[in-house]
């Protein structure tokens, strides 16, 4: 991203609160599942560089769908899918496979599956990592840890005053 500041380096308030928006949307965008996400994809796969990605997996997939047998018919048209969105915009071949529609669906739902499994194994340690992340993010900024430096135990001290608090409050449920 650039930056956007003048000759001597100086940046207004305003453009860097429109600078950290930016890196947080972009940030967004590479989480799957966000609307920020959907977005970026949608974009995406209107972009040169996904049609070019996708007629390489056409190349490699001799424009057959990869799950059908020999001799299956294929149904519907095919398509390139994600296996996975972890490299989304930076996608290996691996990443991808040409899918008819059928087995788009299949595919689609395997891979729905294999992400809420693996939230729910994160579980309530991730969410509550990602709530202090959030919190702290507002209160001191993206580089919230550096205020801390070696001391991360105050900063969990605070959290869980900061958690005890909000459980006081009527009709607050943190989890």
């Amino acid at each position: 991203m650039k930056d956007i500041t003048s000759e001597n380096g100086f940046l207004f308030s305003g453009d860097r609160e429109k600078q950290a928006r930016d890196r947080e949307k972009e940030r967004k965008s590479r989480i799957y599942g966000t609307p920020e996400f959907w977005f970026a994809h949608a974009l995406y796969i209107r972009s040169p560089e996904w049609r070019k990605i996708c007629r390489l997996v056409k190349e490699r997939g001799g424009n057959r769908c990869e799950r059908c047998r020999p001799g299956d018919v294929q149904i519907g048209r095919l398509s390139v899918h994600h296996l996975t969105y972890d490299r989304f915009m930076r996608e290996k071949l691996t990443d991808l496979q040409l899918l008819c529609d059928h087995h788009h669906e299949i595919a689609d739902r395997e891979r729905e599956r294999r992400t809420r499994e693996a939230y729910e194994e994160a579980g309530e340690e991730a969410m509550d990592a990602a709530g202090m992340n959030t919190y702290f993010t507002k209160k001191l900024g993206r580089n919230w840890a550096d205020h801390f430096g070696s001391d991360i135990a105050s900063a969990y001290e605070e959290w869980d005053e900061w958690k005890q608090r909000k459980g006081e409050e009527e009709g607050y449920n943190y989890y």
